[in-house]
């Protein structure tokens, strides 16, 4: 259609072709992908905002919706229509969620005069690492932080930054946490710069042994920045990673995985433990397997 503002301001039509149109849409769901449909109303916005802050997957939030409209194929939007409600609401609150965080690291900070948190800032001023400590966990790492754990295998839901402990053990075998950490990537340089900090939160006094997962970018860094410092694997990872490695071998019923346990949780002495891994290597004929030998070292 080809249209001619007229003289008498109104419109008059020049040019029509009814060959050009498409059928109509009989389907809610053929409308739904109509970009004028897309738009989510107030109300509906205001829902899945309740369901961000509730901690509602979108997948379940969509059900939800499509219960509250009679049926799935009722909904007016499509499936990816939250996600960018989620992503906007999500710039509109990073800046401010970071400016309570700072605040209420103050008056932690207020109540308790040793606590301390340092951050690292990107160039355009974002935060990319977030480090805290307490005073009480900065004192019992002055009497239990010889051996410390470092996992980061949680991941927030909002953000996906992986979370991370500086874990440690009393001598009553209670665990001790020394301090909390989130990054936004885990990088060597990441890693450089949280272990670094960590020792600076702990009075410059290094750990003499870190237990960490196999990450290969946090094994790089410990070598870069804690070169002094003993790095083993945690033991459950070293058993959840023989699954995957070793999987042939270790899921069938040949005795590997109770020998595998015995070597590393049975020998006390390192003679004993050297002479059970190599009598577990040579009987299941594991010499050139590349995780068992950087298990041996890192055990």
């Amino acid at each position: 259609m080809r249209m001619h503002w007229s003289d008498d301001h109104g419109w008059s039509v020049v040019l029509h072709r009814a060959d050009h149109n498409h059928h109509l849409s009989g389907t809610c769901g053929e409308k739904m992908h109509w970009n004028s449909l897309r738009r989510i109303d107030q109300a509906t916005k205001d829902t899945v905002k309740h369901f961000m802050e509730n901690n509602i997957s979108l997948s379940k939030g969509h059900y939800i919706l499509g219960s509250m409209n009679g049926s799935m194929d009722t909904l007016p939007f499509t499936k990816k229509a939250p996600h960018i409600v989620c992503q906007k609401v999500n710039r509109e609150q990073r800046d401010d969620d970071m400016k309570k965080t700072t605040d209420l690291f103050r008056k932690m900070h207020d109540a308790d005069p040793d606590f301390a948190f340092r951050l690292q800032l990107d160039q355009e001023g974002r935060v990319v690492n977030l480090i805290w400590t307490s005073g009480r966990s900065r004192r019992q790492y002055s009497c239990f932080g010889d051996v410390v754990i470092f996992d980061t295998t949680y991941t927030t839901n909002r953000y996906t930054m992986p979370f991370g402990l500086f874990v440690g053990v009393k001598i009553h075998y209670q665990t001790v946490i020394f301090a909390g950490i989130l990054m936004r990537e885990e990088t060597i340089e990441g890693f450089n710069w949280a272990f670094a900090e960590f020792v600076s939160l702990m009075g410059g006094k290094p750990p003499v042994t870190m237990l960490t997962d196999q990450c290969r970018a946090m094994e790089v860094a410990i070598g870069m920045t804690l070169p002094g410092m003993r790095h083993r694997w945690c033991k459950w990872h070293v058993f959840r990673k023989a699954k995957e490695e070793l999987g042939g071998i270790d899921s069938k019923k040949n005795g590997f995985k109770q020998a595998f346990n015995n070597a590393i949780n049975e020998m006390l002495r390192v003679d004993e433990f050297e002479k059970a891994w190599g009598e577990l290597v040579e009987a299941y004929d594991l010499t050139d397997k590349s995780f068992m030998i950087r298990a041996f070292e890192a055990l």
